[in-house]
C-alpha cells in the first residue's frame, strides 16, 4: 500500500517523538559479512506503569515505582539514514524483537513507529495507528503517528544488535520528560485484543483504525484538536473517527488504564465485527440503563476482562494519576446496583462468568457477536446475546439460566430475543409502579391498530438513555407495500419522535403529529419511541 506508507511518513514528521533510548545488545558476531546487506537486529520495549488497585475504598493509582520495561509487540520498525531514506522495515515479533536486512557501512537510525499493520490479502489483516489528534495534520484527516528513534550510529561490515526503548517520561514528581511511552502502552491493549480474536478466528479482517492520544486530551467538551475529547471514548461517525483516549497530565490519564483502553476498543469491535444498538449516554453505578446501552457498556467492560484475563476493571486519574475514578471487579455485582437486564454492572458480570466456563470461553462468545447478534431482528440487548449464547452452548444452558436468573432475568428454555415473558424484577430491581411501561420489554405493533406507548423519566433521562426514556415495538409486515407511519401525542406540546428499524438499520422516522410514507417489505421491524416530555404517552399507528 505505497500510498498509505507516504501519507504515514509525512504525518510522522510533523511531531515525530524524539525520545527513545537506544542501546546496543551486543555487535554479535565480529566477522565481515558477504554481500551488499548486514543484519540488524535488537529489542524494542517501552515503559509500561501498572495499576494499583483496591476494592475496599476503593481506590486506585498509578504505580510509577513498579514500572517495567515491556516488549513493544507487532510494532513497525525501520532502518533511517542521515537523510531520511527508509533502508528496511520490518515489525517486531511478540517479543519485541525486530531483524532487518540493511547495507553494510551506513549511518542509520532505528526507528519504531506506533502501528500494527498487516496488508490485506488472503487470511487476517489490520492497521492501527496511535496519532496525536493536536497535531497540524489532524484537520486533514492526516494527524501525526507516534514514533520513537534512537541516535544515529556507524553499520559497518558485521552484524549489529541495537535496542529501541520508549520512556514513560515520570521523573519522580511529575512528567518531566517526553512521554514516549505512552502510544506504545495504548497500542500494546490493542495487540491484546486483536489477538484474543485471533485466537479463535484467525482470518479476521480488522477494519483499519486510527487511535487519537496526547498529552492535551482533558475531559472536556469542544474541539478535539485542542484536546478537548470530553472523556475516552469511540467515535463512530465524525470526520476523523477513531478512537480517542485521555492523556492531560494531574486531570485524567487513560493510557496505562488496561481496562479503559480495551472497554473502548470493545466498542470498535461491535461497530466493525459485529453491531452496537446503543444511542450512548451517560452511565454510572447503581442506574438503570436503556437496555441497548447497558449491553454495549458492559460488553465494553467485560471484554476488558476477557482479554486480559482480570477482573479487575480500574482508571485512574487526578493529581499525579492518584485518584481512583472506576474499580470495579467482573467477579461481583455490588449490593447498591438493582439487578436487571437493563443494569451495566448486572450485565457485565454475566458476560464474564460466561467467558470463565470452560464449556464457554472466547469462541462461541466471538460466534454470536459476529453472526446472530449482528443480525438480531430485535435490538442488542442481553436478551438477544444470551438467547443465541444459550441455543449454541448446549451443555452451559443450566449455568446459563442460574447466572440470568440472579439477575432477574429471562431465562430457561422460553428465553428469546424479545424478553417475551420477562417478569418484573423485585425490589431493589425496580420499584412499584411502572410495571406497564417497563413491560412488555416490546409491544406488538399491529397493522391498522395504534398501539398507545408511555415513558417515563423517573430513572433519569440525561441524554436519553435510562430505562423508560424508550419504549419498544415489534411490527410484522405481512405483505410488501406502501404503508405510513403515525404519531399522535396524548397531550398539545409533545415533541417525541418514532423511528422504524430494520435488522438495526433506520427505515423511517416520524415526529408527532406527522404522516410518513415508507415501502416496506414483507418481515419483523423493530420501532422505538422517544417523548419529550419523557412522562407521556402517545399512540403509533402503522396503516397499509
Amino acid at each position: 500500500m505505497p500510498g498509505l506508507r507516504v501519507m504515514m511518513l509525512m504525518a510522522l514528521a510533523l511531531s515525530m517523538v524524539l525520545a527513545g533510548c537506544d542501546g546496543s545488545g551486543g555487535s554479535g558476531g565480529g566477522d565481515t559479512v558477504p554481500g551488499p546487506n548486514v543484519r540488524l537486529s535488537g529489542r524494542v520495549t517501552y515503559d509500561f506503569v501498572p495499576v494499583a488497585a483496591t476494592l475496599a475504598g476503593p481506590g486506585a493509582y498509578l504505580d510509577y515505582a513498579g514500572t517495567a520495561a515491556l516488549p513493544a509487540r507487532g510494532v513497525q520498525v525501520a532502518a533511517i539514514a542521515d537523510d531520511g531514506r527508509e533502508l528496511a522495515s520490518g515489525s517486531t515479533d511478540a517479543d519485541g524483537g525486530y531483524t532487518l536486512s540493511v547495507p553494510k557501512n551506513t549511518r542509520v537510525r532505528v526507528r519504531a513507529i506506533a502501528r500494527l499493520f498487516r496488508a490485506p490479502g488472503d487470511g487476517a489483516s489490520w492497521d492501527f495507528s496511535i496519532r496525536d489528534n493536536t497535531s497540524p495534520g489532524y484537520a486533514g484527516d492526516a494527524a501525526s503517528i507516534y514514533a520513537v528513534q534512537g541516535d544515529a550510529f556507524e553499520l559497518g561490515a558485521t552484524h549489529l544488535s541495537r535496542n529501541l526503548h520508549a520512556a514513560s517520561g515520570w521523573t519522580g514528581a511529575g512528567y518531566g520528560e517526553v512521554r514516549a511511552a505512552a502510544p506504545f502502552a495504548i497500542l500494546d491493549q490493542i495487540f491484546s485484543a486483536t489477538q484474543k480474536v485471533l485466537a479463535v478466528d484467525d482470518t479476521a479482517v480488522f477494519a483499519p483504525m486510527n487511535t487519537y492520544w496526547s498529552i492535551h486530551n482533558l475531559p472536556s467538551n469542544g474541539d478535539k484538536a485542542i484536546g478537548e475529547i470530553s472523556t475516552s471514548h469511540w467515535d463512530v461517525e465524525g470526520p476523523q473517527a477513531g478512537l480517542y483516549i485521555l492523556g492531560k497530565e494531574n486531570d485524567d490519564t487513560d493510557e496505562y488504564d488496561t481496562g479503559v483502553i480495551v472497554h473502548e476498543w470493545g466498542h470498535y469491535f461491535e461497530s466493525k465485527f459485529s453491531r452496537a444498538d446503543s444511542l450512548g449516554g451517560e452511565h454510572g453505578g447503581g442506574e438503570r440503563l436503556d437496555m441497548r446501552l447497558a449491553f454495549g457498556e458492559a460488553w465494553g467492560n467485560a471484554l476488558a476482562g476477557m482479554v486480559r484475563d482480570d477482573p479487575i476493571y480500574a482508571d485512574t486519574m487526578g493529581i499525579q494519576q492518584s485518584i481512583a475514578g472506576v474499580v470495579m471487579d467482573l467477579n461481583a455485582i455490588p449490593g447498591t446496583e438493582p439487578r436487571g437486564w437493563f443494569n451495566e454492572a448486572s450485565v457485565q458480570h454475566v458476560l464474564y462468568q460466561m467467558y470463565k466456563l470452560p464449556s464457554i470461553g472466547f469462541g462461541p462468545i466471538y460466534e454470536v457477536m459476529v453472526g446472530p447478534q449482528k443480525n438480531t431482528l430485535a435490538f442488542t440487548s442481553l436478551f438477544s446475546f444470551a438467547t443465541y449464547l444459550r441455543d449454541s452452548v448446549v451443555a452451559a444452558q443450566g449455568q446459563i439460566d442460574v447466572w440470568l436468573d440472579g439477575i432477574n432475568t429471562l431465562n430457561g428454555p422460553g428465553l428469546n430475543i424479545w424478553g417475551s415473558g420477562q417478569l418484573y424484577p423485585p425490589p431493589p430491581g425496580l420499584p412499584a409502579g411502572y410495571e406497564t411501561i417497563i413491560l412488555p420489554v416490546y409491544q406488538d405493533l399491529t397493522v391498522g391498530v395504534g398501539t398507545n406507548v408511555c415513558g417515563t423519566d423517573d430513572f433519569g433521562s440525561t441524554d436519553e438513555a435510562k430505562l423508560g426514556n424508550y419504549q419498544f415495538l415489534r411490527l410484522n409486515i405481512p405483505v410488501d407495500g406502501n404503508y405510513t407511519l403515525s404519531l399522535a401525542p396524548d397531550d398539545p406540546g409533545d415533541k417525541s419522535e418514532a423511528i422504524l428499524y430494520s435488522g438495526g438499520q433506520r427505515v423511517a422516522a416520524v415526529e408527532e403529529g406527522g404522516l410518513v410514507p415508507v415501502a416496506l417489505k414483507s418481515g419483523t421491524y423493530t420501532v422505538s419511541v422517544k417523548g419529550d416530555p419523557l412522562k407521556a404517552c402517545r399512540t403509533i399507528t402503522v396503516n397499509h
